[in-house]
């Protein structure tokens, strides 16, 4: 397990039975068990900023979390809202 899959909070979580979405939870296993309330988890990826509605009071700044999934850090070079 990589270091940030133990502490990292944000997660887009493709399901075998839903539609993906954002969930929140502080680390893999705490994700994977948030994912499994909504559905089937097919697989969990890492998101640089919440993509949703988030516990921690986050604001939701991904706005492309199917491009940005697997990453720590935002790849664009500008905000997603210009």
């Amino acid at each position: 397990m990589r270091n940030d899959e133990k502490t990292w909070p944000y997660w887009w979580v493709r399901f075998e039975d839903h539609a993906p979405q954002f969930v929140y939870g502080v680390g893999l296993v705490a994700a994977r068990e948030e994912a499994a309330k909504i559905g089937k988890v097919k697989d969990l990826r890492t998101l640089p900023y919440a993509a949703g509605k988030s516990p921690d009071g986050a604001p939701a700044f991904c706005y492309k979390p199917r491009e940005c999934a697997g990453r720590t850090a935002c790849p664009q070079s500008y905000s997603c809202t210009e």
